[in-house]
């Protein structure tokens, strides 16, 4: 069966392109100053208020509707922005928009980035080891899979853990193939599950901006984050790259962080872009927004385990 055929569970829906103007808002004098007049501008300064550059830029008058485009720029995308402490002052070039800001004031002990434990660690490496797969190969549940399979955890047959989702579903009434997807395995195997719900849109990346800053303090290299709407779903694993929170996902790839060649299938991408694009699918269709975050539990998964002589 062709899992990318069942509605809200398998399957990346297609990036919506359209712009959305952002409402105006009113802008603080600091903000816009200028430093030396040699072509820097000081952004603002990291606080409360302000707690990620996204913020600061989106409240810049000129810079609010490029946003995401600076930040994921080529000279900007490498930038370790999770290592920024409060206090930091942020300035923008405005020649080629390259951000920097002072680094004396960077402490990296103070990452916001947390280690994954070890078995979060083999898994994530486990998924990513099929970057540059083709979509139809293994599409975004069938990664996380091959990922638990590279692990020697068995999904498959008598005693397999979609056996576990299938029969979940059977008690419950629901159709046989309801759980297969991240959220199941989130429930049936993991733990430390967040959900965030959004019902109304109305400034695509203030939303994305929202979003974002709300799982922060959840996220952890190697979960499962799931997007859902009544109508479409994906799935894929939150992992990093040189600073940043990436999404390492099969589907189209719009943001791929590895490579530009392969437009559908495995691949790297920047998880603020990809929630910008679920908040433009929502918002388009008028739909509410799910996002689940979650990580697999090696004791719940244990059961499933092949012992070395099956493997």
């Amino acid at each position: 069966m062709d899992t990318d055929t069942i509605k809200g569970i398998y399957g990346k829906a297609g990036v919506i392109r359209r712009g959305h103007r952002a409402q105006k808002g009113v802008f603080q004098g600091i903000l816009n100053e200028k430093v030396k007049s040699n072509g820097i501008v000081l952004l603002g300064e990291i606080s409360g208020r302000h707690p990620t550059v996204s913020h600061l830029l989106m409240e810049h008058p000129d810079y609010r509707k490029s946003c995401w485009k600076i930040i994921h720029s080529e000279q900007n995308s490498n930038k370790s922005y999770t290592r920024i402490k409060e206090g930091t002052k942020i300035y923008i070039h405005e020649s080629d928009l390259g951000l920097f800001w002072d680094h004396d004031t960077e402490n990296a002990s103070e990452k916001t980035v947390i280690e994954p434990d070890s078995f979060s660690e083999k898994f994530m490496q486990a998924v990513k080891r099929n970057v540059g797969m083709e979509y139809d190969q293994v599409n975004c549940y069938e990664l996380i899979i091959q990922g638990l399979r590279q692990l020697g955890y068995r999904y498959g047959g008598y005693g397999g853990l979609k056996e576990t989702l299938m029969n979940m579903a059977l008690e419950r009434g629901e159709s046989i193939n309801t759980y297969l997807t991240g959220e199941g395995l989130i429930e049936v195997s993991g733990s430390g599950q967040y959900v965030k719900k959004m019902n109304n849109f109305s400034d695509y990346e203030k939303d994305t901006d929202e979003i974002f800053n709300e799982i922060l303090p959840h996220i952890q290299p190697g979960q499962i984050l799931s997007f859902s709407t009544p109508s479409q779903g994906h799935t894929g694993i939150i992992s990093g790259k040189e600073g940043m929170w990436t999404y390492v996902n099969s589907g189209i790839l719009d943001h791929d962080l590895r490579s530009s060649a392969l437009k559908k299938g495995v691949g790297e991408e920047s998880l603020t872009l990809e929630i910008l694009n679920w908040v433009r699918l929502a918002a388009r269709k008028n739909e509410p927004l799910v996002l689940t975050l979650g990580h697999l539990d090696e004791k719940k998964l244990e059961k499933y385990k092949i012992v070395p002589w099956e493997a």
